[in-house]
């Protein structure tokens, strides 16, 4: 017998026994050893679960399941069903779910009387329910056994309550759990016992709060008229009262709870308030509270409100007295048996944030007279570098120094004494390189000397640059600060040091700005050949961000081909070349680019070109070739418009611009002859007059008054011809001066001929 010495020796002992080893292979023959076994058992268990022993009371359920197992060959059926039933349970109060499963199994339930089949029904329902979680949907068996099991009815309302309905009411099953409260009111109902008619409230208020859960606010006002007046009364009648949003009820809840609640009811009432986020009404109820109990409990919550209040909107009107956070702080530091720890966390993140916020001074105050009472001296360096940093806020560096030259020299103190100086106006060179060679943080040096307000931050940037891409070399995140660079830096020296390591380390869309600021400033820059530095900065950026061949891209090309004519830089123009031709579409601007090419690299044989481009281009060409000075390759391009079967437009225009260009009345005259063909020649010359008058007034008006000054040099013969091709323009035109230009005309001719006969 040794498993029941071993029982007996963990009944006589305190200290925690030792799992012991029950042998699978070990029987019980006898009937008196089964029975003394069991015995044991009965009488270990109570003792073993008030101790917790629950190595003991596993080795009991299995000698438990040994003993049914011995005893089967000497019980009936009957009375076997409430061993097993009993070893079970056993094996269910050690979560032993597949072990408590066999032994259910061997419950036949062949002739139970009420009490078994009770016991059966309720445990293997906690079973599969602690086990799987598995709910029944009846539980009509039990409740008609309970109906005549009155002594069992609690067990039912309690397994019911305390664990289906709350984890139902946990996972939101609302439903069913309305049901089962119902079902717990039922088997409740008409009955004078203290735990009954406990659980019957515990269930009217769950219920209560389901209804308020599901903002059936009626239906939970009717049930809290049938409760007693109590913490549950009240807790849910705040609800609702929430619930209905009438807030001046609020306040006289919380009148009514101060006359029955203790402070800790009272201030899980202002939880309820704060979880409805009602923060307003939660620092009216604290205010009324703190008269009845001027507490640290009381002050610390109403703070923490307030701080929330804060962080949510920024500010609020501290003019109304449950509002005044200053007031609350103040008195909760007077208080005793304050919660410290907490205070002084809560007292550091609301300095943080009025600081964040810009209110440095009293966020400085705070810390002065209320945090250094409370700290320790290890929190003493961290609170003074923070006063440091709310003088740096507003602006009085001589206290920040002042402060700092005391402290530990570390590398943060080190940095807001260089920001100390830097508002003072102290920028040496030499200890900002200091700085970013020894900060743990140097962008952050970086970033605030960007953000200072030195007159010379430009120069003093671009002195710094090489330091700068070393220390950005370093990191893995630099976009923010690369992008105050470049956004501060407007000298283009500076530019080109920062601009290549945005296209070294970034990617994607992340360079879309820094191509616009490369782009920008290559268009605004002081020379072609910067100008060109930029512009092709501003492509590569576009390539490497995989957006070449959009509008922007392309545009960034073409100024970047532009440049490099300017500048007259065949090595510039060789390179971007290959850009050039990788264009899809833009013909007329690649064409007009590549004939600019072709005029620096170039010198004659211009034929082969323009016999190799459209002729659409050629008014374009022409243009280009007047601003170089090319006469010859303009007038070449314009005489091919001429000679062109092409829009006769166009070549009227062309001969505009060859009469500008001639050098000899002989030249002139084939122009003019031209001009004269192609005007006769319009179709439909009454229905387009307006269009022909158009094309044709210039050079009408310019053969008249080319012929009235060659008359009045004594040029009779050019005269005489200037005006015989006006003439006929006139008449071609049908022009409303033909008469006058006629007359005018034969007046010349008249003249011409007396000199020929007196010659």
């Amino acid at each position: 017998m040794e498993c029941l010495r071993y029982l007996e020796s963990c009944m006589s002992s305190q200290n925690e026994a030792t799992k012991m080893e029950i042998e699978d292979n070990k029987e019980i023959f006898s009937r008196e050893d089964a029975v003394s076994i069991w015995n044991m058992c009965v009488k270990i268990n109570s003792k073993a679960k008030i101790q917790n022993k629950k190595e003991v009371l596993e080795t009991i359920a299995n000698l438990r399941k040994k003993a049914c197992e011995a005893l089967g060959s000497f019980k009936d059926q009957a009375e076997m069903d409430k061993f097993w039933l009993r070893t079970a349970k056993a094996y269910m109060d050690c979560s032993l779910w597949e072990k408590a499963e066999y032994c259910f199994s061997k419950v036949s339930l062949s002739n139970p009387d009420n009490e078994l089949s009770f016991n059966y029904h309720l445990w293997k329902t906690q079973l599969d329910f602690l086990k799987s979680s598995i709910i029944p949907s009846d539980f009509s068996t039990l409740y008609s056994l309970s109906e005549t099991l009155p002594h069992e009815k609690f067990r039912l309302a309690r397994f019911l309550y305390c664990e289906i309905c709350k984890y139902l009411h946990v996972s939101k099953q609302y439903a069913q759990l309305k049901e089962l409260l119902f079902l717990c009111q039922k088997i409740c109902q008409n009955s004078s016992l203290d735990s009954l008619l406990e659980i019957s409230n515990k269930s009217k208020v769950l219920l209560c709060q389901v209804y308020i859960d599901l903002m059936e606010i009626d239906k939970a006002s009717s049930i809290l008229d049938s409760l007693p007046c109590d913490q549950n009364f009240l807790f849910l009648k705040l609800k609702i009262n929430l619930c209905k949003d009438n807030f001046s009820e609020t306040q006289d809840i919380v009148f009514e709870m101060i006359g029955i609640l203790k402070e800790e009811s009272l201030l899980q009432a202002v939880d309820i308030m704060i979880s409805a986020n009602k923060l307003v009404d939660s620092c009216k109820a604290l205010m009324t509270i703190s008269e009845a109990f001027s507490t640290g409990a009381v002050y610390l919550k109403w703070f923490q409100i307030l701080f929330s209040l804060y962080v949510i909107n920024g500010t609020y009107d501290e003019s109304l007295p449950y509002l005044n956070i200053n007031v609350v702080i103040s008195k909760l530091m007077l208080c005793e048996n304050k919660d410290v720890e907490k205070i002084k966390i809560l007292l550091w993140d609301y300095a943080q944030e009025l600081y964040y916020r810009n209110r440095s001074e009293i966020a400085l105050e705070m810390i002065e007279k209320h945090y250094f009472s409370i700290i320790s001296k290890e929190d003493e360096h961290k609170s003074l570098e923070f006063c440091a940093m709310c003088y740096l806020r507003i602006n009085d560096p001589l206290n920040a120094i002042n402060i700092l030259r005391e402290l530990e020299q570390t590398p943060n103190v080190i940095f807001l004494i260089f920001k100390a100086k830097i508002l003072i106006g102290n920028t040496d060179i030499e200890e900002i390189k200091k700085l970013l060679k020894n900060h743990e943080k140097p962008l952050e040096v970086l970033k605030e000397l960007i953000n200072s307000d030195i007159p010379n931050i430009e120069s003093l940037l671009e002195d710094l640059s090489e330091l700068i891409i070393d220390c950005l070399d370093k990191e893995a995140d630099i976009q923010g600060i690369l992008y105050l660079l470049c956004e501060k830096s407007n000298t283009e020296g500076a530019l080109l040091s920062f601009l290549p390591i945005a296209l070294n380390k970034l990617s994607g869309d992340n360079l879309k700005w820094f191509f616009c600021k490369a782009w920008n400033s290559g268009i605004s820059a002081s020379s072609a050949k910067l100008s060109y530095t930029l512009m092709i900065l501003s492509v590569k950026i576009a390539e490497k961000g995989g957006f070449l061949n959009s509008n922007e891209g392309v545009q960034a090309i073409l100024g970047a081909a532009i440049s490099a004519i300017k500048s007259e830089s065949l090595d510039q123009l060789a390179y971007i070349q290959g850009y050039l031709n990788s264009i899809q579409g833009h013909d007329q601007e690649i064409a007009l680019l590549d004939f600019e090419i072709f005029l620096l690299t170039n010198q004659g044989n211009y034929d082969e070109y323009l016999l190799s481009h459209s002729i659409n281009f050629y008014p374009y060409f022409a243009s280009i070739a007047l601003e170089k000075s090319k006469k010859d390759l303009a007038k070449k391009c314009l005489q091919l418009l001429v000679q062109a079967n092409f829009d006769k437009k166009v070549q009227i225009s062309a001969i505009k611009q060859l009469l500008l260009l001639s050098t000899t009345f002989e030249e002139t005259e084939d122009y003019l002859i031209k001009a004269i063909e192609i005007l006769s020649q319009w179709p439909e010359i009454q229905s387009n007059r307006l269009e022909l008058q158009a094309e044709s007034e210039w050079l009408l008006a310019t053969s008249v008054n080319s012929g009235i000054k060659a008359y009045s040099l004594s040029q009779i013969h050019i005269s005489e011809r200037w005006l015989f091709y006006a003439l006929k323009m006139a008449e071609i035109s049908h022009d409303l001066l033909e008469t006058k230009i006629h007359d005018l005309y034969i007046e010349v001719l008249n003249q011409k001929n007396n000199l020929l006969k007196f010659s």
